[in-house]
């Protein structure tokens, strides 16, 4: 040990290292996103901001620490479905269900995505730790991303009607799920949905307060988790169901909204949390989270993006998501690896994976553990 300066040894994850007391350590689990499942860190954990994420934050005490990161396999595999909805539309949806579901996540896309979003690898880390905790996992498609007729604007129809096709076709693939593939009937809700996504998971909260609420019985969540949006101030006027914010700090996507739902539903005496995630330095393997990238090769992209001034001297990045690819494409000699990546699906995840780490918005796995303590502590366990 260096005077005044403490050891930290992270066994299955990153962080180790030689720090001085007080200061604060990001933490990462080495695991691949897609074939295991980050639990907990153990350990002295006295310190860990959140011990069960798998990114976090340690306050390094006075004091050696270890900390190990506990993961079990991936068990569970997305199937996808096609469901014919109320209109004739045929919809694609995926869907995964551990032994004895106690629990239902509808996990909703965001505008002009469908259901396949959830097999990208941070809604996909997400899906799986809530699958280990006995939730099946449906994620449905919009009417109007099936059907393409929205233009730009493919996004689920909130309108708390009784004729909203979404809600409709919404039950009846619940239905449908039930009385074909063995989904258990009434089995708790909870809606998790990205962006517009968002909206949608808190316009099915208020939809169990409103007019229609007959008209929809099945669509009753027991929690709504609404990421990177600000969802209906006139929503949370009405709203009973317990509604967690989860923004991203440099997301600027009608933050204000989501502090005034926030505050609006704690006058009202309805359980809500509002957290953010915060970006983080771009560690060496962020990038061999991504499927075709491995370890050396990430390290690699990490090296092109500082030596390009792209990152600041602590690893984190110092320009935006924007400007980085714009960089690149302007200087692409100067970022051979990243530029190889080209246009397709991998370079959109690392392009996904840099929003993460950046906090911008995007869809991210970074507070799943207290996305899944708010629904037990504040909706299934309140019950």
């Amino acid at each position: 040990m260096e005077h005044g300066r403490y050891t930290l040894r992270v066994e299955g994850g990153f962080g180790s290292g030689s720090y001085a007391a007080g200061e604060v350590v990001h933490l990462w689990a080495e695991h691949d996103p897609l074939a295991a499942v980050h639990l907990r860190w153990s350990g002295d954990v006295d310190g860990v901001l959140r011990p069960g994420e798998w990114h976090t934050t340690l306050e390094m005490p006075a004091r050696d620490v270890t900390l190990r990161s506990e993961q079990v396999p991936r068990a569970e595999v997305f199937r996808e479905g096609r469901f014919l909805g109320t209109r004739g539309t045929e919809k694609a949806f995926h869907w995964l269900t551990p032994p004895s579901p106690r629990a239902v996540l509808l996990l909703l896309h965001g505008t002009g995505s469908r259901s396949a979003f959830v097999e990208k690898v941070e809604p996909s880390s997400l899906a799986l730790r809530f699958a280990h905790e006995g939730y099946a996992v449906v994620a449905p498609t919009s009417e109007a991303s099936s059907t393409g007729d929205g233009g730009d604007a493919l996004r689920w129809d909130t309108e708390l009607r009784a004729d909203n096709v979404d809600f409709v076709d919404l039950a009846g693939l619940l239905g449908w799920l039930e009385e074909t593939e063995g989904l258990p009937p009434e089995l708790p809700l909870v809606a998790l949905g990205m962006s517009q996504g968002g909206g949608m998971a808190f316009a099915l909260g208020a939809l169990s307060a409103s007019p229609v609420a007959r008209d929809h019985p099945r669509l009753a969540p027991v929690a709504s988790i609404v990421m990177c949006s600000g969802a209906s101030v006139a929503y949370a006027a009405t709203t009973t169901t317990p509604s967690l914010f989860l923004l991203c700090s440099n997301d600027m996507t009608r933050q204000d909204d989501a502090a005034a739902n926030r505050a609006t539903l704690g006058e009202r005496g309805i359980a809500s949390d509002l957290i953010r995630h915060e970006a983080a330095p771009l560690h060496p393997t962020r990038f061999a989270r991504v499927p075709g990238i491995d370890e050396a090769a990430s390290a690699d992209m990490r090296a092109e993006l500082l030596a390009g001034g792209l990152l600041d001297a602590g690893g984190a990045l110092a320009v935006s998501v924007d400007e980085v690819v714009a960089t690149i494409r302007s200087a692409p000699a100067a970022y051979p690896l990243l530029t190889s990546l080209g246009a397709g699906e991998t370079a959109i995840q690392v392009q996904s994976q840099l929003q993460v780490a950046g906090a911008e918005h995007q869809f991210f796995s970074d507070l799943t553990a207290a996305a899944l303590r708010f629904v037990q502590d504040e909706g299934l366990w309140a019950r």
